[in-house]
């Protein structure tokens, strides 16, 4: 060999393992879309989980990656183990007394020299209390954070539960963790749900966190929750960059993981029909530097296009619909100038289609235009409050059919027409707690690309108003609009219900 090739190739090698440093514009970011392994025996289901953890943190593709974050619940609820004070850094890979799952995934980080977040079922001791059991242990829903040694260094317990986990406990004052890099970031962390509450999530944004890793198995609820929908809205409205790993289950509703960089939009998603075991990596941009990301942009846009969808995600509907306010827009009608109103919360609506097919021969959505501000609940599980500007699809020209796609017995779907122009606007009060996040999403239940939209806030007297705007032609709208969390503070009963009553309730349904 050549001195000349020599030296390329131990550059090549060094610059491969060179790690990101505080100065650096960027750190590289890796998410893991991971569909579970299910089998009857929970230890064999262990056993395939961590294995495949292993082959995705030592793919080629993860091998520049600083951090890499795993999905909530993919660790199936049989396997549970106590976990370490994050003060007493701990590595668990040196330390026999901790179960496989957490010294292999400390092994994995020290060896791989990166941080790794994944998320388990934490038991704890306890004496007394509600969820405490007969053999003294109370159990968490909980993300573990390694630092490049293997070391425990952040440790959050889930704040709002699903309703599948009423066995689960929380904690009396919520976690507000976070954790911080050698490559100069500090991040928040929290699970799941907790993304519709104020505390934690959107008050460690409300401090100054930038940056958030976010485990969560999602359930995908139309118009305003699908996953990546909701996670872009919430990492644009913040401007933060928001690192989601999904649980990836279909057939149940669960699927969806992304890179998020503010404002910038969406880096790198998935969104699957099928169970898929997928990591996906960017370059995140430190937002104290004018570094510009590689970011997902529209196509090219073609006025016969056929779009594309996803008729093998399972979802659910948002109930919430039926009691807002909403006008159809005849199919027959181009251009909409409207103020719809519920109450005394208002939304104004300018829409403009343009027609590309003479004939019909196909299926095609209707449009109602929302407004709403008021109580609701989330996914039926938790209330709260909500100020609600969109447009939204509907399978025929009844309210019912709203927040519903056209499944996969219905071969064609194609509207007759595209939208050239939609913007609206919302008035929302001024409130200490507030978010209002642009809302999209196509038939393909991916976010649009923020080249192909613009949202913008203004402060007028005691008003926040609000707008969004489309920027480029588009064919397959499903949602597209303003939704805003009015994060209200209230007494949860979805967890502090005893859990021999949630039992009960749950096999009495």
């Amino acid at each position: 060999m050549k001195l000349s090739q020599a030296v390329f190739l131990f550059v090549l090698f060094h610059v491969s393992w060179q790690k990101t440093t505080p100065s650096d514009p960027y750190y590289i970011a890796g998410v893991v879309e991971f569909a579970p392994f299910d089998t009857e025996e929970s230890e064999l289901t262990l056993l395939n989980d961590v294995m495949e953890m292993e082959k995705i943190i030592f793919h080629p593709d993860a091998e520049e990656t600083d951090i890499i974050v795993f999905p909530e619940y993919i660790l199936k609820e049989k396997v549970y183990t106590y976990v370490p004070d994050p003060e007493d850094k701990i590595t668990p890979c040196d330390k026999l007394d901790y179960q496989y799952l957490l010294s292999e995934v400390s092994c994995y980080a020290r060896s791989a020299k990166k941080y790794i977040v994944i998320n388990l079922f934490e038991k704890v001791l306890c004496e007394s209390g509600p969820k405490c059991s007969k053999d003294g242990i109370i159990n968490y829903n909980t993300n573990v954070v390694f630092d490049r040694n293997g070391t425990v260094i952040s440790r959050y317990r889930k704040t709002h539960l699903y309703y599948t986990e009423y066995e689960k406990a929380t904690l009396k004052k919520p976690d507000l963790s976070t954790f911080t890099t050698d490559f100069g970031v500090t991040f928040g962390h929290f699970i799941c749900f907790d993304l519709n509450f104020y505390t934690p999530a959107q008050q460690l944004a409300d401090q100054g966190i930038t940056d958030f890793v976010y485990p969560t198995y999602w359930f995908q609820e139309f118009p305003f929750q699908t996953a990546l929908q909701l996670h872009q809205g919430w990492a644009h409205a913040n401007n933060v960059n928001f690192l989601s790993a999904g649980g990836s289950y279909p057939f149940t509703q669960t699927t969806g993981s992304g890179i998020f960089a503010g404002k910038h939009g969406a880096l790198k998603t998935i969104i699957s029909e099928v169970p898929t075991r997928k990591i996906l990596v960017a370059k995140v941009p430190k937002l104290k530097y004018n570094y510009k990301p590689l970011v997902l942009e529209s196509k090219v846009f073609d006025s016969q296009e056929i779009p594309e969808r996803k008729t093998g995600i399972q979802w659910k509907r948002d109930y919430n619909l039926d009691l807002m306010i909403t006008e159809l827009i005849e199919a027959s009608t181009l251009k909409t100038e409207k103020k719809l109103c519920h109450n005394d919360f208002c939304c104004d609506f300018s829409i403009e289609k343009i027609k590309r097919f003479t004939e019909r021969s196909h299926s095609t959505y209707e449009y109602r235009m929302v407004a709403y501000e008021g109580p609701g609940t989330f996914h039926r599980v938790e209330t709260g409050e909500f100020g609600i500007c969109a447009l939204v699809a509907c399978t025929n020209s009844k309210l019912s059919s709203c927040g519903r796609i056209f499944t996969d017995d219905v071969k064609t779907v194609a509207n007759d027409f595209y939208f050239n122009k939609i913007q609206i606007k919302g008035s929302y009060k001024k409130r200490e707690k507030i978010l209002v996040m642009p809302s999209t999403v196509d038939s393909e239940f991916n976010p649009l690309p923020v080249d192909s939209y613009k949202y913008s806030k203004e402060e007028v007297g005691d008003l926040l108003e609000y707008e969004i705007k489309l920027t480029k032609p588009k064919v397959d709208i499903l949602t597209f609009g303003l939704y805003g969390n009015y994060f209200v503070e209230k007494v949860s009963l979805h967890n502090s219900r005893p859990v021999e009553e949630k039992i009960r309730y749950r096999v009495e349904l």
